[in-house]
């Protein structure tokens, strides 16, 4: 149950589905409202007279005081229950006791001044008027819940969760783009800068994978250009280094030339490390293998960058030759180092 509840927070789709639940859910109440407001003005302007003279009728049938047998009459030709109760009359045309004590009444007024009264008891609407000093009750009897009644509920509520349904898939399908951007990004950001992200769509999402694609692009060639530049100044910077090491080893042995020497050493290595590291960055690289000695490698890079400093060496007896990419290898070793 966590999980799920987690899953919705996370889900875009479900957020936007609920959002849009909860404002159908405000329509439909602001509508409610709207339509028993203007229902209720309804009723005060034009209902209301049309049910005072009603009353004014049955009144006028019954006669004042009420006779029962006008009453009775009048019950049997209309659908409704009639109640009398007054000091000279009590009676009713249903078996049943009207609970009075249970009935809310409002009341209404008309603009000539003659009034009325409304309840509800469970379906049943009651309408209570004055017939001189009697009260007269008048039950209209509400429709009790039917099968039929029960199987339009059932089906409003599955047509209402099919909608729902369909909404979601609908949102899902206008959020797809999104989970292909995610996933595209994390590639581009894991450095596969030649990847795209494929879609169809025309919208602002598509606008947004287009956008994004743009992005990869013109990093790939920041990148690309910056990698240039830097194996054309290493390239550059080795023919001025080979003049300085030829012109160096024209001079008289001195610790002047050893130190010179050893400078420039340094630069052709720190060169051909700077191209190495950009040649294996590239897609295309290509490993210039050789049978070399593994131990001569070590004691290589050791004597050439670690001098200064007491190592102690344990070699293998048996000297491995192994055919790789000594150079590269070297590098390995002094960075391991």
């Amino acid at each position: 149950m966590k999980s799920l509840l987690r899953k919705l927070r996370y889900s875009l789709a479900a957020r936007l589905m609920l959002l849009f639940l909860i404002t159908g859910l405000l329509i439909v109440a602001i509508l409610r409202i709207t339509m028993w407001v203007a229902l209720k003005h309804q009723f005060d302007k034009n209902i209301q007279p049309h049910i005072v003279q009603y009353l004014d009728y049955l009144n006028q049938d019954l006669g004042s005081p009420p006779d029962i047998n006008k009453a009775s009459a009048l019950a049997s030709r209309v659908p409704m229950d009639i109640y009398i109760r007054g000091p000279r009359v009590n009676w009713s045309s249903a078996t049943a006791s009207l609970e009075l004590a249970e009935i809310q009444f409002r009341r209404h007024r008309n603009w000539q001044g003659r009034q009325f009264a409304v309840g509800k008891q469970e379906r049943n609407f009651v309408l209570k008027t004055q017939n001189g000093d009697h009260t007269v009750f008048l039950v209209i009897q509400g429709r009790a819940g039917s099968a039929h009644g029960a199987w339009i509920g059932l089906s409003a509520v599955l047509a209402a969760l099919l909608v729902l349904y369909l909404s979601y898939r609908t949102i899902r399908w206008l959020f797809q783009p999104v989970q292909e951007i995610q996933k595209g990004v994390q590639r581009i950001g894991q450095g596969e800068l030649d990847h795209r992200i494929e879609t169809h769509r025309k919208d602002e999402l598509g606008d947004l994978v287009a956008s994004i694609n743009n992005m990869a692009d013109d990093i790939e060639k920041m990148l690309e250009a910056k990698r240039q530049m830097l194996l054309a100044i290493s390239h550059e910077l080795r023919s001025p280094i080979t003049r300085a090491r030829v012109s160096t080893e024209l001079l008289e042995e001195s610790t002047t030339k050893q130190r010179i020497s050893a400078d420039l050493h340094d630069m052709e290595s720190l060169i051909t490390e700077l191209l190495e590291i950009e040649r294996l960055n590239t897609r295309h690289n290509v490993l210039n293998r050789t049978v070399v000695s593994m131990n001569e490698l070590v004691t290589e890079v050791i004597s050439e960058n670690f001098s200064a400093y007491e190592i102690n060496i344990n070699l293998a007896e048996n000297d491995p030759y192994v055919r790789l990419d000594g150079t590269r290898i070297k590098l390995l070793i002094k960075n391991l180092l």
